[in-house]
């Protein structure tokens, strides 16, 4: 039976991820990825780092899922 307990869980900068080492494997990526703030740091949260993480997996190879 499936658990999202048995999911692989990545925690850390994603600004600063070496994203090499973390896609290893990974064929669908979740982000949750947000926060709170003034507009600036909503948009770098909610908007620029959700960008990084979504074209680190689509310029790493075949990812077949994204959501977030």
């Amino acid at each position: 039976m499936w658990s999202p307990a048995a999911l692989p869980q990545v925690t850390g900068d994603v600004f600063y991820a070496i994203w090499d080492e973390i896609l290893v494997g990974v064929t669908a990526v979740v982000s949750t990825l947000g926060g709170f703030g003034s507009d600036e740091q909503m948009q770098r949260i909610d908007g620029e780092a959700n960008v990084v993480a979504v074209n680190a997996a689509k310029d790493y190879g075949p990812i077949f899922s994204v959501t977030f």
